[in-house]
Formats: structure tokens, sequence, C-alpha cells
């Protein structure tokens, strides 16, 4: 589980219509496509598998049974207003689906959530903040 970890945010989002329809359809895992990266349109979600490390339960254990993974869910709007909408409609819809889905496979045991700062990019213009997810999974 722990290798495809990001597929259960992107599921999570994916199946939340409202927030599907605020970006526009545009939730990308793990990247961009060239055609979206070129035109550069706001707003957009984009999750990302950051990597992990497997928890060894013992100094004999060649790898335990759970692995520590992050993900990251960057959120990109108009502003700021925008992105807050955006941003706490992810988080709760996040929340949603785990629960939703917390007995079935591919689910993380649990996570701890933080986030970045709020920035500005003037060059777009836009709004942006990464959403933070730091999961306990079964390998």
């Amino acid at each position: 589980m722990s290798l495809i970890a990001d597929i259960f945010f992107y599921n999570a989002l994916m199946a939340d219509n409202e927030l599907v329809s605020m970006v526009d359809g545009r939730i990308f895992n793990p990247a961009r496509p060239t055609v979206d990266e070129e035109e550069d349109q706001v707003p957009y979600i984009i999750i990302s598998l950051d990597g992990g490390q497997n928890e060894s339960e013992t100094k004999d254990d060649v790898e335990g049974l759970t692995d520590n993974v992050n993900v990251s869910i960057l959120c990109v709007a108009n502003d700021r207003d925008a992105l807050g909408t955006i941003t706490e409609a992810v988080r709760k819809q996040v929340r949603e689906y785990f629960h939703e889905q917390e007995d079935e496979e591919g689910t993380p045991n649990d996570w701890q959530f933080s986030f970045s700062q709020v920035a500005y990019d003037p060059d777009k213009p836009c709004c942006f903040q990464t959403l933070s997810y730091q999961c306990d999974t079964f390998r």
C-alpha cells in the first residue's frame, strides 16, 4: 500500500463531484500533462508521493509491517478566497473518504496532517498552498 498511497488521495478527491467541478477537473497525480502545463490554467490540484520509510519493529527485521509515507497535495487558485475554499474542501473530503473506506485495502492506517504557508506567484498570478499527509500504512 505504501508505494501507492497517493492513489488513495487521488481517489478521495475524484469522489467529490463538487471539488472536481471547483477545479474544472484539473486534479493530477503526479504531475500536469504537458498540454496543461503549457496552458497553465488555474485552479488545479497536484498530488505527489513524496517518499517514505519502513518502520522496522526489531533490529533483526529486514522490513517491518508498516511504512511511514509522505503525500502532498498542492492546491492552486486564482485568489486567496478561492484557495481557502479549495483547501478546506480537500481536507474535509480526504477525512470523510477515510471514514468511508477505513476497512478497505489501500486505505492508510492513520496520518498526521500539516500544511505550508499560503504563497502568491505574481507570474501567473495565483495563490497556492501544500497540504501534507504523513501516513502510516501497511507495506
